[in-house]
Formats: C-alpha cells, structure tokens, sequence
C-alpha cells in the first residue's frame, strides 16, 4: 500500500519532492481528508497549507497507516514514507521510483523528461482546466495567482465552450 499511498497523495496535493521527503504522518488529517502541510515544512516556508485529498486517497493512507505500523523500519520514525533502505525519499529517489513505474505502464515516455515534478504540473493543469485558478492557486501552495498561470495550458476550444456558456 506504500506506494499506491505515496503516488495517489503526491497526485491529490501536488507533493514538491522535498515535501514528501518532510512529511510526516502528523500532517495527515483523514478523517476530513486533508493533508495539513506546516510553515516549517513546507517548500517555501510561508505559511500553514490545507490540501484537499481525494476520498480514495484518504483510504489508501488508511490502510498504509495500518501495514505500516507492522513495520519495524517505521518505529520511532513520523516519516509517512521511507524508501527501500529505510531513508526518507529524496528528488532522486522519488524520480527513480517515478522511472520504474512508468517501465511498468504503456505511457509513452519517448522525447519527454519526465520526473516528479510533473506529477505535481499535471495536478496543476487538471485543477484549473476542471476548476479554477483559485483552487489550483490554493492546492498547489503559491503565493501569487501568477506562479500558477503556468499551469493554465487550455485549448481555444474549451474557452470557446466557456464563452457559449456565458451566453
């Protein structure tokens, strides 16, 4: 349940590599399916983040908060994830892991460089072709609406629709 946990969090709240590396199992607010992020914790260092999760997600960190307290490499650690040699993931851990899932998909990965942080971009343009900028402003954790404009990749086609639907 470990990695299904890590990627499907990673996914929900857009997860910087050296966030997962800080996380702790005290950020994990389940039961409101939440991922509270502290100041001191996070990237920028700015300010507390409250991160929306999936439901599915929350279940997931359900069952891997269980398998993981049979674990004897987690006693004493608040670590939510550790890799195989009982470290916390690091930006090259976590793009190796990234790089042998995707050997095990059919995505196509030719003339694409594609590492952890497009985990985070993809969440990124999904929240604000699906919502809004707002949200995406917020899930992502960036200070100013123009760091993420970045993500805002939509095609004339769904402005158009949204035109239509103004009318």
């Amino acid at each position: 349940m470990k990695i299904p946990s890590l990627v499907n969090t990673a996914l929900d709240a857009a997860l910087r590599p050296v966030e997962v590396e800080n996380s702790s199992v005290d950020w994990l607010r389940l039961d409101i399916n939440e991922l509270y992020v502290p100041k001191e914790n996070s990237a920028k260092g700015r300010e507390n983040w409250k991160v929306a999760l999936r439901p599915e997600t929350s279940r997931l960190n359900e069952a891997w908060m269980e398998q993981r307290a049979a674990l004897p490499k987690y006693d004493n650690r608040h670590e939510i994830w550790l890799n195989q040699k009982g470290n916390p993931y690091d930006k090259k851990t976590l793009n190796d892991l990234l790089r042998r899932l995707l050997e095990k998909t059919e995505i196509n990965t030719e003339n694409r460089d594609l590492s952890w942080y497009s985990i985070r971009h993809s969440t990124g343009t999904y929240i604000v072709e699906d919502g809004n900028l707002g949200q995406a402003n917020s899930q992502l954790r960036h200070e100013s609406l123009e760091s993420t404009l970045r993500y805002d990749h939509s095609p004339t086609d769904s402005r158009s629709e949204t035109l239509d639907d103004i009318e």
